[in-house]
């Protein structure tokens, strides 16, 4: 378990800092070296584990607007190109030609290598608008959340191949671990997918006081994905660190042999403007969402300006893993401004998923993931100066994401209790790294557990483990440090642009371009 950091800090200061600019930050006063210090390695999460750059794929098909059956010709043209087989994992791009292009119903890419994409995010890009108010929304929230705009989604089947599993012998792993000894090896390989699950009993929920609040262990038998990487007698090594602890009293754990046969992979989405049609301020029947990312992995969205959505520009959901979303903002989301709405940058579940340099206003929770969702996830470099709640895990256990650079109001981790239908403790294992929050942070210690709160300007609450409060660290990002050691400098250069590997904050060209192309080629 990890309990502490032991830096030596030339200053800690706990205090009220209020930032009215972005920049006007201190200058950083101390280095964190962690791997010295044992931090969770994040750094595998985005598209191809951010061991490559997003690729850009020719272009097969060209359309034009023309305001009539703009569905059905794009539509169609997705269908036609997935008709064409697979080169190098890619079947092409369909450019939508700048202008306005009125969407009736939700634009679905079901296979892999398939790029939509337009000329521009701007004002005179292209502008896909959902024009579907009022007409044929499902009068239940959680059936509008299931809508959207584009929908990238493959079979979100788990497969337990061939019924492989084995109990998890090591009574204790830490976070961090790469390996611990199972029973016995039925036939388990080098290069196996497999889930490693924790297999939480009354111990565990007691211990963290869920029970009041109606946790059971079957709710939470919760999987993380890896790749067996080397086997040594009972030994099994895998490739991501942990990002939780299994403990042998709290239920242990297990591993099974797993597949994904149906999800798709090498799509995207990029160079888009979308937009919703609505009735008012507080108008909910339209369509809630721009982009879900279902049953997927090694995709991306990127470029995209997204207005007038209820929930969100982008949510991630049925165990998406691996992609990236970068230069993406949601404005002026339209509904009432209460729960279940305005969650803008969403992971339902999934691990290894990078959002990065994107831009949020009048946000709810901006910058969030779900309940029960397993990383290693990033948020990089976020900008929400309007936020109207809270930044962070939402609810229900999720681990192992990292804040790296965000700006918001409040910023949180914490035990929600009864909030929701019982949201108890948030998150665990969940990392702030030089984050503002202009109100207030709110991070709290699961008991047995830890989030960290370091190099954070702003107002103080809770008993995380806190360093250089007030004062930002180096490196300047957690993240980017992490994958340039692992990778290289060379190829870490091609997932960051070049003021992001500096030791400036980007907010204010995130500010500055909002969401506006032209603006946005400052900041690229």
């Amino acid at each position: 378990m990890i309990r502490t950091l032991k830096v030596v800090l030339l200053l800690v200061i706990l205090t009220s800092y209020s930032c009215k600019k972005s920049e006007e930050l201190p200058t950083p006063i101390t280095h964190i070296d962690y791997k010295k210090e044992n931090l969770p390695d994040f750094s595998y999460a985005g598209y191809k584990r951010s061991e490559a750059p997003i690729p850009f794929v020719k272009e097969e098909i060209t359309l034009n607007a023309d305001g009539e059956n703009d569905y059905e010709r794009i539509q169609d043209a997705i269908n036609n190109l997935a008709k064409r087989p697979l080169t190098n994992g890619f079947r092409g791009a369909i450019l939508l030609k700048a202008g306005t292009y009125y969407i009736n119903n939700t634009l679905k890419i079901t296979s892999s290598g398939i790029v939509l994409r337009g000329e521009g995010q701007g004002q005179n890009g292209t502008i896909l608008i959902d024009i579907r108010n009022g007409k044929s929304i499902p009068s239940q929230i959680q059936s509008r959340k299931e809508q959207s705009l584009i929908a990238l989604i493959g079979n979100t089947k788990i497969f337990n191949s061939l019924g492989l599993e084995a109990r998890i012998q090591t009574g204790y792993v830490k976070v961090g671990s790469t390996k611990f000894e199972i029973t016995d090896n039925p036939g388990f390989n080098v290069g196996d997918t497999i889930s490693v699950i924790k297999t939480t009993n009354s111990n565990w929920i007691q211990n963290l006081g869920m029970e009041q609040y109606g946790w059971t262990s079957n709710i939470y038998q919760i999987g993380h994905p890896r790749l067996i990487s080397k086997i040594e007698g009972n030994t099994v090594h895998f490739d991501i660190p942990m990002v939780d602890q299994i403990i042998e009293n709290e239920g242990g754990g297990k591993i099974l042999k797993i597949s994904y046969p149906g999800r798709i992979s090498n799509s995207g989405i990029e160079n888009l403007r979308v937009e919703s049609a609505y009735n008012g301020e507080d108008d909910e029947m339209h369509i809630w969402n721009a982009i879900h990312l279902i049953g997927v992995e090694n995709c991306w969205v990127r470029n995209v300006t997204g207005k007038y959505f209820v929930f969100s520009l982008v949510g991630l959901y049925n165990e998406s893993s691996f992609n990236t979303i970068q230069d993406c903002a949601m404005l002026e989301p339209k509904s009432m401004p209460t729960g279940n709405r305005r969650y803008p940058f969403y992971i339902d579940k999934g691990t290894g998923n990078l959002f990065q340099r994107c831009y949020s206003d009048h946000g709810r929770h901006d910058f969030v993931t779900g309940s029960r969702v397993a990383g290693p996830n990033v948020f990089l470099d976020g900008y929400a100066p309007t936020s109207l709640n809270e930044t962070g895990p939402h609810h229900r256990w999720a681990t192992g994401t990292l804040y790296d650079n965000i700006y918001a109001g409040i910023i949180a981790a914490r035990n929600r209790e009864a909030s929701g239908d019982g949201h108890g403790w948030s998150s665990a294992f969940n990392m702030f790294w030089n984050c503002v929050a202009t109100v207030a942070f709110k991070i709290e210690n699961p008991p047995g557990s830890i989030n960290w709160l370091i190099g954070g300007v702003g107002n103080v609450a809770g008993d995380s483990y806190t360093a250089s409060i007030g004062h930002p660290v180096e490196p300047r990002s957690l993240f980017i440090k992490q994958l340039t050691d692992r990778i290289g400098e060379s190829k870490a250069r091609d997932i960051f642009i070049e003021k992001q590997l500096s030791n400036n904050t980007i907010w204010n060209d995130l500010g500055a371009w909002a969401g506006n192309e032209k603006a946005l080629k400052t900041v690229r």
